[in-house]
């Protein structure tokens, strides 16, 4: 059994999930599992938020990881292969075949390596980049972009007034973005969004361009829009229970209904960070730039 497939560094991102069930599979036919790997586009020197809760698993959240989990999918693959984090593992004739002169903290673009859209909802570099925090929309009744040409670098819904949030995030969260206030009207697309949230209907929003890759905090980003969504449309706003399997547990849901700053939020997940990171460590087959 042969995996090439090419993920994009985040835990609800479905690829990782059928390695997983790769594993297993391999597992109960007897048969070797080669992984190919490849860059994590993303970067695979970082790790953000927190750690899926095991009774919070799911297709979107296969395993404890945090949302954003610094890893070449084939690190990953022997992580998930030896580590019981669900108090098991699969133990598979796993056989990863590494990236020649390839360094975790490389950008894709410091690759050589052409940009192929893994997926029709993230046609560019720029929206994997922002993807890993942006994906939350998904789990409330804003848009996250799909059903428009550039998903999860635009986003809105027709209740938001687009320049009162612009205005509410911190100015630091800008940093390496820049975030201009539009309409856009989500469509169905054929085979890339169809019955889109808000379809057919116009919307105020915002559109990001990554100005620098290395700056850019999506997950504090979108914890914060959450927030300031809360607190500037109460009436229209809506988290779902969608939010618990892509958060890995159901604190975010209660913490944005309860109206609490996106940096106390964050401080919350510190802790799920640190212990991956011991955990991750064991795992790691490529060096940082220097080491």
């Amino acid at each position: 059994l042969v995996y090439d497939i090419q993920d994009v560094g985040v835990k609800c991102y479905t690829y990782i999930s059928t390695l997983y069930l790769s594993l297993y599979a391999a597992r109960r036919e007897n048969i070797p599992l080669y992984v190919l790997d490849r860059p994590n586009p993303i970067g695979a020197d970082r790790v953000e938020g927190p750690v899926t809760h095991p009774i919070f698993s799911s297709f979107v959240g296969p395993m404890p990881l945090p949302l954003r989990y610094g890893m070449t999918i084939g690190e990953l693959a022997v992580m998930m292969n030896e580590e019981p984090l669900l108090g098991f593992a699969p133990r598979a004739d796993l056989h990863v075949v590494k990236i020649t002169n390839y360094r975790r903290d490389m950008a894709f673009d410091q690759t050589g390596l052409l940009w192929t859209a893994p997926s029709p909802n993230l046609p560019t570099l720029d929206s994997a980049r922002i993807y890993p925090g942006m994906c939350l929309l998904e789990g409330t009744n804003l848009s996250e972009g799909r059903g428009t040409e550039l998903p999860f670098l635009t986003i809105g819904a027709p209740y938001v007034d687009a320049k009162k949030w612009l205005e509410s995030l911190p100015i630091k969260l800008l940093d390496g973005v820049k975030a201009e206030v539009i309409s856009f009207t989500p469509r169905s697309i054929p085979e890339k969004a169809v019955n889109p949230k808000h379809e057919n209907k116009p919307c105020q929003g915002l559109r990001f361009t990554i100005t620098n890759p290395a700056h850019v905090r999506s997950l504090d980003l979108a914890v914060a829009l959450l927030c300031s969504a809360q607190r500037l449309f109460p009436k229209d706003f809506r988290v779902t229970k969608t939010m618990d399997r892509l958060w890995g547990n159901e604190d975010l849901r209660f913490m944005i209904q309860e109206k609490w700053d996106y940096t106390k939020i964050m401080n919350t997940v510190r802790a799920d960070e640190e212990a991956f990171l011991q955990v991750r460590k064991k795992y790691l087959l490529y060096p940082l730039e220097g080491s």
